[in-house]
């Protein structure tokens, strides 16, 4: 009843692109091209973002000596490398990389946000593990997949509590999660600087959360699961792996990474996240299917037991016969199939029919289903009724009323082999 997800690769596609860059401290546009250049060229792994930077920067792959390396990690949230003769830069989510913001870079950040843009910061180090100055902002846009919007509502309609997880921003996620029709996407908190205390209380209030660790990722899962939920989490990518294996079914993308699909019990092959309502559809269907069908066969059980009690009080035989007894069956079981199972398979009477071989129940049968129709457009609360006046003359005559002429008109099939065809 709860999904978590992760808004790149599951609401967006992953297909990024640089839309703006803001210099901050005067370098010129074909400077900073070139120092963004010599950045990527330095770069053995990547990604999405990296792609985008790619296409937009170019990537210089002279040789050059790199005398530092900071990897990007998912905690860190951001790289850095010391290039000979070139100099030190990182670049990473804004206020994760090392050096100071300003109140009008903040106002920029904040504007593509709201946008629904991700935004990162680059900066100036003599010593990337020292604080840097800053030195541009880029602006890159995440596609959300088509018909993302469409699937979202399908999941809200069959009940489905959606949380957003994320690591970016969580103003952007909230933006993203609102052009998609979240419900109270606009309830969003920002998780780099709560304590895990203050997180679990959150987890319920709110819809949206960004800048969201890998640790902090587990924390709200097993906080969901501890509120008596049942949490699914969708995820592609290594830093979802721990979140993954804690919920009750993970779900990876078949285009994510090895780890996330080892460990999921279900992997998008198409890695098409539209297909998920029709998961959860058709699970929900097999689990009440088998809870209906278990209580009519318990009803048919208590029913049957109290009668075999007052034949023995009474010490009176037992009042039904083999063929009774499947009468019995038809009105406990068969009688209230309409009114609790909630499938439409009205041609189960045009195959009783076809099974018994006989013109008259299939001419009823088929008049019956016209008439249920029919009646089921002006009225569905009356379809019960048709159902007892349509069928219940025709099973009380085969059932308790057939004779053995009747079974050699209808074919040597046992009486009984009838009656359950019809009250299954």
């Amino acid at each position: 009843d709860v999904l978590c997800l992760d808004k790149t690769g599951t609401i967006t596609d992953g297909t990024m692109q640089v839309v703006s860059v803001h210099i901050l401290d005067g370098t010129s546009e074909e400077k900073f091209r070139e120092i963004m250049a010599h950045i990527e060229g330095t770069e053995r792994s990547f990604n999405n973002t990296s792609t985008a930077l790619c296409e937009f920067f170019g990537k210089d792959l002279t040789d050059k000596t790199v005398i530092k390396k900071i990897p990007f990690s998912s905690k860190r949230k951001f790289s850095a490398v010391q290039i000979e003769n070139i100099g030190g830069y990182s670049i990473g989510a804004p206020h994760f990389v090392p050096c100071p913001v300003s109140a009008e870079v903040d106002e920029i950040i904040a504007e593509h946000a709201r946008r629904a843009e991700r935004v990162l910061l680059v900066a100036r180090h003599t010593d990337i593990e020292d604080e840097g100055e800053p030195l541009a902002l880029i602006a890159i846009s995440d596609r959300i997949r088509p018909g993302a919007e469409e699937t979202i509502q399908k999941f809200q309609e069959q009940g489905v509590t959606l949380k957003v997880i994320s690591g970016d921003h969580a103003e952007t996620v909230s933006a993203i999660a609102k052009s998609v029709g979240i419900y109270n996407a606009d309830k969003f908190i920002s998780c780099e600087s709560i304590s895990d205390t203050e997180l679990i209380e959150a987890a319920e209030e709110y819809t949206v959360f960004g800048r969201v660790t890998p640790e902090q990722k587990v924390l709200l899962v097993k906080t969901l699961q501890s509120n008596n939920h049942t949490v699914a989490m969708t995820g592609d990518g290594v830093n979802d792996t721990l979140a993954l294996k804690e919920s009750n079914c993970a779900i990876a993308m078949a285009d994510g990474s090895e780890v996330a699909r080892k460990i999921s019990q279900i992997v998008l092959l198409n890695s098409d996240f539209s297909t998920l309502p029709d998961v959860v559809r058709e699970g929900r269907r097999c689990i009440n299917n088998v809870r209906q069908s278990a209580v009519l066969y318990l009803m048919k059980t208590i029913f049957s037991i109290l009668v075999s009690l007052v034949s023995i009080l009474t010490l009176s035989g037992y009042p039904f016969e083999p063929k009774n007894l499947f009468f019995l069956e038809f009105f406990i079981i068969s009688l209230s199939y309409p009114t609790t199972h909630r499938t439409q398979k009205a041609d189960i009477y045009v195959c009783a029919a076809d099974f018994l071989g006989d013109p008259i129940l299939q001419t009823k049968a088929n008049f019956f289903l016209i008439f249920r129709k029919k009646l089921r457009e002006k009225s569905p609360e009356q379809c019960t009724i048709a159902h007892c006046s349509g069928i219940l003359p025709v099973l009380f005559f085969y059932c308790v009323l057939g004779t053995s002429d009747n079974q050699k008109q209808m074919g040597s099939r046992p009486l009984s082999y009838r009656a359950q065809a019809l009250a299954l």
